[in-house]
C-alpha cells in the first residue's frame, strides 16, 4: 500500500506547486478508515467532504422504487470517492456511497478545500481539470451503455478494472452493466471457457 504522501502526489501531481504547498495541501488530508460493508455516504445527506482512496474498493448505488439498488460508479486505490452534486452545491446526496472492502482513505473537508481552491490558483485549475475528465468519463460510460453489447462492456471492465473484476460481487458488476446476475454468470463461464480452450 502507498505511504499518505505517495498517494496524494500520485493524485496531485499535475499541481504546479512548491513542495511547501504540497506539504500543506497534503497536511490537509486526514487519514480516516471504513469498514467493508459500511455506507460512507448515506442517501439524503449532504457531502461535506471528499475522500482519495488509498486502498480498497468501493461503490456507488442507487436505490430503485422497489428497493433494489443499481451500482452506479467503482472506486479502487487513486481514485477520488464524491458526489460532485451533493458536495459543491452542498445539497442532499441522491446517492448511497458503500466500502465493498475495508478501506484506508485520507479525507479533506469541504472548508478547507474552498480556503485550497481560493488561495492557491494551481489546486483551482487542477480542481477543475479533475472534473472534467470526471464528466468525460460519465458520458463515455452513457454512450457505452446505449450502444456496446454487454458482453464488450463486461470485457471492459476485465481490461480496465482488473480488481473490480476479481473482488467485486457479481450481483454489484451485473447491476453496473445493466444485466441479471444470471446472465452475467452466463457470460463469465463462457469467458473462462474460451479461456481454457485456448
Amino acid at each position: 500500500m502507498e505511504t499518505k504522501l505517495e498517494i496524494l502526489k500520485r493524485v496531485y501531481r499535475t499541481l504546479a506547486v512548491d513542495d511547501e504547498v504540497m506539504h500543506y495541501i497534503i497536511k490537509a488530508h486526514e487519514l480516516v478508515t471504513f469498514k467493508k460493508g459500511e455506507i460512507i455516504l448515506p442517501k439524503n445527506k449532504t457531502m461535506d467532504c471528499y475522500y482519495i482512496l488509498s486502498s480498497g474498493i468501493a461503490r456507488s448505488f442507487i436505490y430503485k422504487h422497489n428497493r433494489a439498488d443499481i451500482t452506479t460508479d467503482f472506486y479502487i486505490a487513486g481514485d477520488i470517492i464524491i458526489d460532485m452534486v451533493s458536495l459543491f452545491q452542498q445539497t442532499p446526496s441522491e446517492v448511497c456511497i458503500e466500502a465493498i472492502s475495508d478501506l484506508v482513505c485520507f479525507k479533506i473537508k469541504f472548508d478547507e478545500f474552498q480556503k485550497l481552491h481560493l488561495q492557491y490558483p494551481s489546486y483551482s485549475d487542477w480542481g477543475r481539470n479533475w472534473m472534467t475528465q470526471a464528466f468525460f468519463k460519465l458520458r463515455q460510460r452513457a454512450i457505452k451503455m446505449a450502444t456496446q453489447p454487454a458482453s464488450s462492456r463486461y470485457a471492459d471492465i476485465r481490461k480496465n478494472l482488473p480488481e473490480v473484476y476479481r473482488d467485486v460481487p457479481l450481483k454489484y458488476i451485473a447491476s453496473y452493466l445493466g444485466m441479471t446476475n444470471t446472465s452475467l454468470s452466463r457470460l463469465r463461464s463462457q469467458k473462462i471457457n474460451s479461456t481454457s480452450t485456448v
